[in-house]
């Protein structure tokens, strides 16, 4: 798995790879971990991405200070990290985490990327 290409605003290339791709990681060791992730979005703490027809794996995170909030998920054709924090780097609103704002905000991108099939 490689990243082949980072995309952004109206599909403009930031990054192309045209590197060959090499085997990293075993094959049982990727489908273990994407059924934990999964499982992370169907039942665990992204379970906000889970009104969706689309298999996602996802995995959310709070810092211990309450300054940062992330949820990275992916499917087979894209990958999606939101990292919600303040400039000043005070701690967020308490009822804020990975498993809110950011995972909202990736299942609104997930929800436009993919509109044909939710």
């Amino acid at each position: 798995i490689s990243v082949r290409n980072i995309l952004y605003f109206h599909n403009k290339i930031l990054y192309q790879n045209n590197t060959n791709n090499k085997i990293v990681i075993k094959k049982e060791t990727a489908n273990y971990i994407n059924n934990c992730l999964h499982e992370c979005a169907i039942n665990g703490t992204a379970k906000k991405l889970n009104n969706t027809n689309i298999y996602i794996c996802s995995k959310t995170g709070t810092t211990n200070n309450n300054t940062d909030a992330w949820n990275a998920c992916y499917t087979e054709k894209y990958t999606i990290v939101t990292h919600y924090f303040n400039y000043d780097n005070k701690p967020l609103n308490k009822k804020i985490s990975g498993a809110t704002y950011p995972t909202l905000i990736n299942r609104k991108l997930l929800q436009y990327l993919y509109k044909e099939n939710i």
